[in-house]
């Protein structure tokens, strides 16, 4: 979800040092931080509409399945 530079920062999981490095560019530019959250922002309401994650929970169910359909009792019909 997160692209580096685009729509937030990544930094090593446990690198302290560089989180605290970032969040510092951040505070210095606050239009820089801005616009990486209004990148974050448009990506997430154009990734995850309501269809969009209908569409994929509904195939990953399918997946998950082999393409069954299963009663409310959960058994397959």
């Amino acid at each position: 979800v997160v692209e580096d530079g685009v729509t937030g920062l990544l930094v090593d999981i446990g690198d302290h040092v560089e989180l605290g490095l970032k969040c510092v560019e951040l505070l210095r530019d606050p239009a820089r931080a801005r616009a990486l959250g209004v990148a974050a922002r448009q990506r997430m309401q154009e990734r995850y509409t309501l269809e969009t994650m209908w569409s994929d929970h509904f195939d990953l169910y399918e997946s998950v399945t082999g393409g069954r359909r299963v009663t409310r009792a959960g058994h397959p019909s």
